[in-house]
């Protein structure tokens, strides 16, 4: 097994303990969604001197939303990977 293979099991073996639902909502939701949210609320405050309230409620909904997608599909695919190496 390649060193690169070895670093990976070890990661997603911690990182998989805390469960798909608690990492999608922390990586996804949090981690993704909401900090992408403020930043660019932060820009637009910074560039613009306010918010436009559409452009908010629009980054409220779809950011966090494609977060929970982009880390849902991330978890099937690391726990693949993590299945087929662990079954070598």
């Amino acid at each position: 097994m390649k060193n690169k293979d070895k670093q990976f099991l070890q990661k997603w073996k911690r990182k998989r303990e805390i469960g798909s639902k608690k990492y999608i909502f922390m990586h996804g939701f949090l981690g993704f969604g909401v900090m992408l949210t403020l930043l660019f609320s932060a820009i637009e405050i910074i560039t613009n001197g306010s918010i436009i309230m559409n452009y908010m409620i629009s980054r409220i909904v779809l950011l966090p939303t494609l977060g929970i997608i982009i880390f849902s599909t991330r978890w099937d695919s690391r726990e693949k990977k993590y299945n087929r190496l662990v079954t070598r």
